[in-house]
């Protein structure tokens, strides 16, 4: 049953999801990603005490997020933000930017344009 187990952690998502605790700090957040290192998929909607410096840090502690969603902060800035997103998480696929109203279009078009993403909700 181990190999089952190890063969199923590469295909089924490992989640962090915060969205249930929208107060959640930074440091809460990070601190989160270091207890479940191997998570791929990262749910921060409506968390309005994350920063762009955070969304780092969570980048370089979790190297296979490829899923992320941050739909609902609308508290991060929108320049520092695309920048981060266009350069850093290496292996990200999915970004969900649902209802962050600071995201411009030409902020989007940046990230898409730096990034080879599968998926872009805006």
């Amino acid at each position: 049953m181990e190999g089952l187990g190890e063969a199923l952690g590469d295909v089924l998502p490992v989640v962090l999801d915060l969205s249930s605790a929208p107060d959640t700090s930074s440091e809460g957040a990070v601190e989160a990603a270091r207890t479940q290192p191997g998570a791929n998929v990262v749910r921060l909607d409506g968390c309005t005490g994350i920063t762009v410096d955070a969304l780092s840090q969570l980048g370089h502690s979790l190297p296979s997020l490829s899923d992320l969603s941050i739909a609902g902060c609308t508290q991060l800035d929108s320049g520092a933000l695309s920048a981060k997103l266009s350069t850093e998480f290496p292996n990200l696929k999915t970004l969900d930017v649902r209802n962050c109203s600071q995201l411009t279009d030409r902020d989007l078009a940046m990230i898409m344009v730096r990034r080879s993403m599968k998926g872009l909700q805006p």
